[in-house]
């Protein structure tokens, strides 16, 4: 039997073998249409969580349609199990037009992914970078915002928080990858090994992220009775951060 690019990755075995039909039959309904399709995300970092994390495909094709776009969603409707995310589907075209406006997606997706069909678009592709500190910056002082106004939203109950902290934590991860590459530092490797660099990159104390990417993994769970301490500290850490990057770029370092 050939070797699949998946057989490379550390994922449970029913998903696996979910995931491996799901690409056939992309391949075999895209055969004549298909640039690329390419696996990106924490399936290909090593993160990925059962249960919790998602498959995450970019499939360019030589031009979108109306039929593609069914082909595409029959296909998700009869496979689209197993954490598999409906696919992003453009063409290389698109991909390149949109690089001023997310060049952080991008350049993440530059450095991890994996080419399970076609050809991979990537080394030819230009990032421009000149803003990625400053929407980094403006990114993570969103993230201040949104843990308080979801707080409210929960009506300040003790079981909203776990769901708050582990929403943040996901979306913050790429902005902190972004900030380490703009400070010439390595954005690769697992969230864990990310968050273990950021006291020597940032000279900032990454203690209160940590501990919500162990409640994510679902290594720490403290009672009920806990949960607001586990905010506060979340919160706290958030804003620590959001004046050290300030502070990075008055210096002129973002």
């Amino acid at each position: 039997m050939p070797i699949s690019p998946i057989d490379s990755l550390s994922l449970p075995e029913d998903t696996h073998e979910q995931f491996q039909g799901y690409l056939r039959d992309l391949t075999k309904a895209f055969s004549r249409d298909l640039e690329a399709m390419i696996l990106f995300g924490s399936a290909v970092r090593g993160d990925f969580i059962e249960g919790r994390s998602n498959l995450n495909l970019l499939v360019l094709v030589k031009a979108l349609s109306m039929p593609i776009l069914q082909r595409a969603g029959g296909i998700h409707a009869k496979g689209g199990k197993h954490q598999i995310v409906p696919p992003l589907f453009m063409t290389v075209e698109e991909m390149s037009r949109s690089c001023s406006l997310y060049p952080l997606e991008w350049m993440l997706m530059k450095e991890s992914h994996l080419l399970l069909e076609g050809r991979d678009p990537f080394p030819e592709l230009h990032i421009p970078m000149d803003n990625l500190g400053w929407h980094c910056e403006r990114e993570i002082y969103s993230h201040v915002v949104q843990v308080r106004q979801r707080l409210i939203e929960g009506e300040a109950r003790p079981e909203a928080v776990p769901s708050i902290l582990i929403l943040s934590i996901t979306a913050l991860l790429p902005l902190l990858r972004g900030l380490l590459h703009v400070l010439n530092q390595s954005s690769r490797g697992t969230d864990r090994e990310i968050l273990e660099r950021l006291p020597q990159a940032l000279q900032y104390q990454s203690t209160g992220l940590l501990d919500a990417l162990l409640l994510k993994r679902g290594m720490r769970g403290p009672g009920a009775r806990e949960w607001f301490k586990e905010y506060e500290a979340y919160l706290e850490a958030l804003m620590e951060l959001t004046a050290r990057v300030q502070e990075l770029r008055v210096k002129g370092q973002l």
